[in-house]
This record gives structure tokens, sequence and C-alpha cells, in this order.
């Protein structure tokens, strides 16, 4: 015999009465509330993005636009060859820009790229000054190279073409037409090549002559003799570290490195005060017995005539006179 009976239960679908019908209103108020306010809220943000992004994009009008903030002053500094025009028309940049519509990346791109400029800095200064450095290049040696062909009897070779001005880097910053009369050494390489203005001369032969005529700078002797860069007219590489230096208003030339070159010197101005002291003793003994003044003289010339001096061993000066 069954005893349990089987109920079914449905969920109420009527209206809560009392405590819980105040309860249930309460919590649909609160949720409408809340729909409400985040709706306003959002609306609100929306708003303030849109009003910000619109006043924004008229102050950047503004201040794009506005006078104040166009450039009145823009100073150049280290130029040296370059003029200021040069400059300004180089980096794109005029007075009257708008100090915020200068994009100084790009003048300082344009800066460098120019051969007699090594490098560059650009500044703004707000509201409305604009400041460029330069550092030029500065020219070091003229370099020859092509066709070889000897230009007077007995002279150091020179070069129909090819000639360049460089500085200490091998960079090309004009190519002549001749050797123009500049103080600047005239480095002797032959280099079956022609090169651009911007190029740069990439020779070992080349820098060790660059090198050696830098370090020539550093050589000061003693008081009334004059600094041996004064007295070198052309340098011809002879190998990977030794040059040959011509010497000026002579046809005899010095063979040196770039080892020690200040003793060196020190040690040639050394050595030439005691030839000079024996060849004024050989002088009085070739010519005692001669009466005519001019071949008095024209015997002391040949008697001094240096073929060419040799100082790239570290501890001896090697001197060969021509009638040697």
């Amino acid at each position: 015999m069954k005893t349990s009976v089987a109920v079914k239960v449905r969920s109420y679908r009527g209206s809560y009465t009392g405590a819980a019908a105040v309860i249930s209103r309460m919590r649909k108020i609160q949720r409408i509330k809340f729909v409400v306010f985040s709706t306003f809220k959002l609306v609100a943000f929306l708003l303030l993005v849109y009003f910000m992004a619109v006043g924004g994009y008229e102050g950047y009008k503004y201040v794009i636009t506005s006078p104040f903030f166009n450039i009145s002053d823009i100073t150049i500094d280290g130029n040296i060859n370059l003029k200021r025009d040069d400059i300004l028309s180089i980096g794109s940049v005029n007075i009257g820009q708008s100090i915020f519509a200068v994009d100084i990346e790009g003048i300082y791109k344009r800066l460098k790229r120019h051969p007699w400029i090594k490098d560059a800095t650009v500044k703004k200064e707000i509201p409305d000054r604009l400041k460029i450095r330069i550092n030029e290049r500065k020219p070091a040696a003229i370099l020859k190279s092509n066709g070889l062909y000897p230009v007077r009897k007995n002279a150091p070779p020179e070069f129909s073409n090819g000639v360049y001005l460089i500085d200490n880097d091998g960079v090309v910053l004009v190519k002549l037409n001749e050797e123009p009369e500049m103080s600047f050494p005239v480095i002797i390489k032959p280099i079956d090549m022609e090169f651009k203005v911007g190029d740069r001369v990439n020779s070992e032969e080349v820098f060790i002559g660059l090198n050696i005529w830098e370090r020539l700078q550093e050589v000061k002797l003693s008081y009334g003799s004059p600094s041996p860069k004064d007295n070198i007219t052309a340098i011809e590489p002879l190998n990977f570290y030794k040059v040959k230096a011509h010497l000026r208003d002579t046809n005899s030339y010095i063979v040196i490195n770039d080892e020690d070159i200040v003793q060196k010197f020190q040690n040639l101005q050394t050595v030439m005060r005691l030839l000079e002291d024996k060849t004024d003793i050989d002088y009085e003994e070739t010519v005692k017995d001669e009466n005519n003044p001019l071949l008095k003289e024209e015997k002391k010339e040949e008697v001094r005539e240096i073929d060419y001096i040799d100082l790239s061993f570290k501890d001896k000066v090697i001197v060969k006179y021509k009638n040697q």
C-alpha cells in the first residue's frame, strides 16, 4: 500500500505583499537609477571628449597660424667657408615659418649631406628663435692624382688632372681645375679613378700623407729656425708607412715615417748644424787658392747641395749629397 503523495510545486506568479513588495520596488528603482546615471556619465564623457577634441584642434590651428610663434631670428654659428644664406638654403628654413612647423631632424639631415658640413646641431627656442651650430670640415691638403707629367726640369712629379681639395678624413671638398695658391701641402698619389665632391678617398697611402702632415704641425724647432711644414710643398707616399716630403725652392726631399717625428726633426736640426760647420771648413779648403768670387760661390753651393735626407730610421739621420 502506497503511503507517499507526489506534490507538484509551481512558481508564484502573483504580486508580493507586505515587506517583500517594498524590497522589490526599491531594487527596481535602484536598477533604474543606475542605468540612468551610467548613461548620463557616458553621454557627459563623450561630450567632454568631443569638446576637448574640437577645442584642441582649434587651439592647434591657432598656435600653428599665430604670428606670435613665427620665427623672427635664426642664429648660425661655426660657419667659416659657408655663408649664412647657403646654410639657410641647404636646411630649407626661412624667417617667418612657424616654430612648430619646423622639422629640426629634417634640417639636420639636409645639412649633414653637404660635403663641407661635418656635423651640425639644430635647436628651437620657443616662441620664435632657431639656433643652428655648424661644424665645418677643414681643408687639409690638395690631392693630385692621374696622368703624371714633369712640369719643370728636375721637379717632383705633378699631375695634369684630378686635383682635389680634401680634409683630414679624405672627403673631397672641391674639385679644382689646377693647383691653386693655397697654404696646403700637395699629396701626390696616382689613383686611377675620378672623385666627385663629397666622395671619400679611401687610400691608406693618402691617409699616411695626411697623418704625417698633421704631425708636422707639432714640430717646433729652436728660435729662428723655420718650421718644417713651412718648407714642405708636396708629400709623395712611398708605401703605407713612409713618405717623400719635397722641400720648397730646392730639388731635395726628406724621407720620413710617422714615428717620433718631433724627435727626428730635432735630431735633424743638430745634424744640419754639424754639417754646416763642416761645409764651411770644406769650402775654405776648396776655394782658398781661388780669387774669383763667382767661382767661390759656385763651388760653395756645389759642396752644400743635398739630394735627400732620410729620417725613416729610429736612431740615425742619413744625408745624401748630389755629388756623392
